[in-house]
């Protein structure tokens, strides 16, 4: 990936049955509660989705989807008393990208460890 494009990996950790300590599969795609895609946007990036650093001249330009490939996910604790965050693992594998007019782009690997995911209150 170039510094302009951002990966991003969302999901409602409830609805697909994650516990600490476990890992699961996915296969791509799996629906509302876990979505796959690339922004791609019109300049590089110092943070991608940081509101706190953004100042209204970046532009999401095309958005590539994941329509196959394979996720596993493995939390590593419980949510922090302090927000909603917690790290887990995260590989991804053979995952196909399309975008609205049919193009495609394609991910080998990718290994995010115990990185820290969700929501901090600021």
């Amino acid at each position: 990936l170039d510094g302009k494009t951002g990966l991003v990996v969302s999901g409602r950790r409830e609805a697909l049955g994650l516990h600490p300590l476990q890992e699961k599969e996915f296969t791509l795609p799996v629906g509302p509660d876990l979505e796959v895609r690339l922004d791609r946007f019109n300049r590089s990036q110092e943070s991608y989705y940081c509101n706190d650093v953004f100042d209204g001249k970046d532009k999401i330009i095309n958005q590539y989807f994941a329509v196959d490939g394979k996720v596993s996910i493995e939390l590593l604790e419980e949510p922090q008393e302090f927000g909603d965050t917690y790290r887990l693992h995260l590989i991804l594998e053979a995952i196909r990208f399309e975008d609205d007019s049919g193009r495609e782009v394609e991910l080998d690997h990718a290994q995010f460890e115990a990185v820290q995911v969700g929501w901090l209150p600021g």
